[in-house]
């Protein structure tokens, strides 16, 4: 390998290394809210925007009613932290070895 043919594979790795590092300096500058008129703490746009609802489901077993579910979505804040809880409460109903 020439001496040319060496120094244009450094410079392209060094090129290549070169991009990848300002690639993640900016995301790093992205997500931290410094970049792009970013607010200074991201979690304050987030907002729970949920209203509590509701879902029941029936559960079958070869066409045959076994149980339900029934899940219930409610917006809530931990530490000034918006989230969701979620309570989901089912009951079964089968046969097992001829057993009720």
């Amino acid at each position: 390998m020439t001496m040319r043919s060496r120094f244009r594979f450094l410079l392209v790795d060094g090129t290549l290394v070169a991009l990848w590092l300002a690639s993640v300096g900016l995301v790093v500058l992205h997500e931290r809210g410094q970049l792009w008129g970013g607010l200074s703490n991201p979690m304050a746009s987030l907002e729970a925007t949920l209203d509590a609802k509701e879902q029941w489901f029936g559960i079958y077993y070869q066409g045959q009613k076994i149980g339900f579910s029934h899940m219930t979505l409610m917006p809530e804040e931990r530490e000034g932290i918006p989230g969701i809880a979620i309570l989901d409460k089912g009951r079964l109903s089968f046969n097992l070895l001829n057993t009720p």
